[in-house]
């Protein structure tokens, strides 16, 4: 898996290429949460428009959700955009979402980044 990570004033946006397995996207949440950023982001912008193969099952997603759902204990409020056109993936990141769906944390899944920072533009958050 490669990544691209950017951070802004309001949030973090990610980039993620390549073939990508649970293991790699919990040590990348892991990096993010543990940043210094993290307590003051408003958004998590995860684009996997670009990944080729993913090796998750929606079992793997609970994982990162509880991980996830110690984070918000720190942030509270966070927006996750997630970006992806893969109906083999659509499955895991359905299955996070109803996880994380009772801990404050809005997510919202889109084909194209546009959609999602159209998103995140409506709610004053970029």
């Amino acid at each position: 898996m490669r990544y691209n990570l950017k951070w802004n004033t309001t949030g973090v946006e990610i980039k993620i290429t390549g073939i990508v397995t649970s293991n790699e996207i919990n040590l990348l949440n892991g990096k993010i949460i543990g940043s210094p950023h993290f307590e003051r982001i408003r958004y998590q912008l995860w684009d996997f428009s670009d990944v080729k193969v993913f090796e998750n099952t929606p079992e793997d997603a609970v994982e990162v959700a509880s991980l996830d759902r110690m984070a918000s204990r720190w942030n509270p409020k966070c927006q996750i955009v997630l970006i992806n056109t893969n109906i083999e993936f659509a499955n895991y990141l359905d299955a996070y979402t109803k996880e994380i769906s009772d801990i404050g944390w809005e997510c919202s899944i889109f084909k194209t980044v546009e959609e999602g920072m159209a998103s995140l533009n409506r709610l004053s958050l970029v």
